[in-house]
């Protein structure tokens, strides 16, 4: 993480919340003089500034910028969001909450997948014309399922 400079990474000022990207992101709250003030994580960097809980305090700061750090493996997300908290150490952030927050969410969850007899053999043909192999047609059906599920949140 010592390669990650906030100040080099694309920014908008905190008021033009509203162009910021739609972008899972590890993100940076810097000030006027570039001090990073708080450090978080979002899925959906635009959706996630909408109504943050600390935008009202950044405000009254005046003149804050939010830098971003794009990251597109979610899984990443928590680990990535607390080694810089811990890096940086910024004063708006908990080094413990943001540990007992990845600790949550480390947690893995499983679930079964059923199909009948018709739809593996269905599944199978498809990847046989495809190329692929049946757990990426499946992969890839999940991540759609996470994006209609991102864009009703």
């Amino acid at each position: 993480m010592e390669s990650v400079d906030p100040k080099a990474l694309p920014s908008l000022p905190l008021n033009c919340r509203k162009a910021f990207p739609s972008v899972s992101a590890v993100y940076f709250a810097l000030s006027k003089n570039n001090e990073i003030l708080y450090i978080g994580r979002s899925i959906n960097l635009r959706n996630r500034w909408s109504d943050h809980h600390q935008r009202s305090r950044l405000e009254e700061i005046g003149e804050v910028r939010i830098a971003w750090l794009e990251i597109n493996n979610r899984t990443l997300l928590p680990k990535t969001e607390y080694a810089l908290i811990e890096r940086f150490q910024p004063p708006f952030n908990s080094v413990n909450n943001a540990l007992r927050e990845d600790q949550r969410n480390a947690r893995e969850k499983t679930f079964t997948i059923r199909f009948s007899d018709k739809e593996w053999e269905r599944l199978h043909k498809e990847a046989e014309r495809q190329e692929v192999p049946a757990s990426q047609l499946i992969r890839d059906w999940l991540k759609s399922l996470d994006k209609e599920v991102e864009s009703v949140a």
